[in-house]
């Protein structure tokens, strides 16, 4: 549970040497923790990301782009923004934006030591463009929607516990900017672990 501090990463990724993916993908993530106040141990931090994918050559796969959903921008399923086939299936974007604002806090009237949090967030975000060739694909459901870059938001709260099996969250989102054909998923369950 960091207090203080910042962790950054970007990552780049080639595919062309065999197969039939050509595409060179950019990705960059960080996140500053800061401790509001010592006494109530409360702490913020602000995280974003961004992505973009270059076609260099080739067709462009549905899983070479990227996919947003729950693990990005709290209230929205799984692949639940960005572009999306006529029938609702998920294409992914070539390029994506997210920024996340929260604060963690110990739960009122539960001691520190069982390792109880309350959250507070905001998450915003936006997934678009599309590489992909429905027609190489041999589909007659070629309209693509959601290619724009509109922007989905969403506020909410969470529950972390700090369990001896890892970290286990509970979110409640509820999205206040989307769009239409947008899969919204209000609860999200979550473990991880560290090492």
């Amino acid at each position: 549970m960091p207090h203080e501090g910042i962790l950054a990463s970007a990552t780049q990724e080639y595919a062309g040497l065999g197969g039939t993916s050509d595409f060179y993908k950019l990705t960059a993530k960080a996140k500053w923790y800061y401790t509001v106040n010592d006494d109530a141990d409360i702490i913020a931090s602000l995280s974003g990301g961004a992505g973009h994918v270059f076609n260099t050559g080739g067709q462009m796969e549905v899983f070479d782009q990227f996919q947003l959903g729950q693990n990005d921008i709290r209230g929205f399923e799984r692949n639940g923004i960005g572009p999306r086939m006529q029938n609702g299936d998920a294409l992914g974007g070539t390029t994506y934006f997210t920024a996340s604002a929260e604060a963690t806090f110990p739960l009122p009237f539960v001691s520190r030591d069982a390792g109880f949090r309350g959250a507070i967030f905001a998450d915003a975000g936006t997934l678009y463009g599309n590489e992909v060739d429905l027609t190489y694909k041999g589909t007659t459901d070629t309209t693509k929607g959601g290619t724009g870059s509109a922007l989905r938001a969403s506020v909410g709260l969470g529950l972390i516990w700090a369990s001896p099996f890892g970290p286990l969250r509970v979110d409640y989102a509820f999205p206040i900017a989307k769009e239409d054909y947008d899969e919204v998923q209000n609860l999200k369950f979550g473990i991880s672990s560290s090492f």
